[in-house]
């Protein structure tokens, strides 16, 4: 269901493509700048929906961490929060599943940089980068939302999901990018802007019961090139 939708009229600022892991097909998201006055309601609470399902199958205990990269203005243009604007990494006006899955990895190993303890120099529990949420699937999903005392905010937001293992099966889930609100389409054609925005993730699957075979055997014995007895 769509709240607080907008009809979107107008020419594209920001077209921002999610790849999601092990799956070539993309979740796109649009920002907008309309010929009327609408916008984006920066004052808008959001939540987001993670389902996580191997076919009928809920995958459950699985721990996804949020983290809010920036807030947004109602024009679409992003402005880092205090913890990334000095990570150095780009993603305003990119436009490729390629370049958006890069900036996600890159700033997902920023955090685990900048929290990484150094020879003689912790990190004090104040300066590290926390994220804004954290939760495991129960059922099938997990949904980021904000409390009566404090809503979530528009923003573009890091999804970092931990690898679970299913029985035999490990399950992994690599970052990704999201922006709140998201840009949908309902079922008259028209262009929303969807402020909860559900997501299927996409995941690697590993058998783990099943063992590396490790390189092939050489059937054929190398010959010695000596044909001399050895004395």
């Amino acid at each position: 269901m769509f709240r607080r939708g907008r009809k979107i009229v107008s020419v594209f600022l920001v077209t921002l493509c999610m790849i999601f892991t092990y799956c070539m097909s993309a979740f796109s998201i649009v920002y907008a700048e309309t010929t009327t006055n609408e916008s984006i309601d920066v004052n808008a609470s959001t939540s987001l929906t993670l389902r996580y399902k191997d076919g009928d199958t809920s995958i459950n205990g699985a721990r996804f961490s949020l983290y809010q990269i920036a807030t947004v203005d109602a024009n679409g243009i992003f402005t880092a929060t205090e913890e990334f604007k000095d990570s150095g990494i780009k993603y305003q006006g990119l436009t490729t599943n390629e370049e958006w899955k890069k900036a996600a990895d890159a700033f997902a190993k920023y955090i685990m940089d900048h929290n990484e303890d150094k020879p003689n120099a912790p990190v004090a529990p104040e300066d590290k980068i926390n994220p804004m949420k954290t939760g495991t699937t129960a059922e099938g999903q997990l949904v980021f939302e904000g409390t009566i005392e404090q809503k979530m905010s528009t923003g573009l937001y890091l999804v970092v999901g931990e690898q679970t293992m299913v029985g035999s099966y490990r399950y992994t889930v690599e970052p990704f990018l999201m922006a709140l609100p998201n840009m949908e389409v309902d079922q008259n054609g028209n262009n929303l802007l969807n402020y909860d925005v559900i997501v299927d993730i996409k995941y690697g699957k590993v058998d783990t019961s099943t063992p590396d075979p490790g390189p092939d055997p050489d059937p054929t014995p190398t010959p010695d090139p000596d044909p001399t007895p050895d004395p």
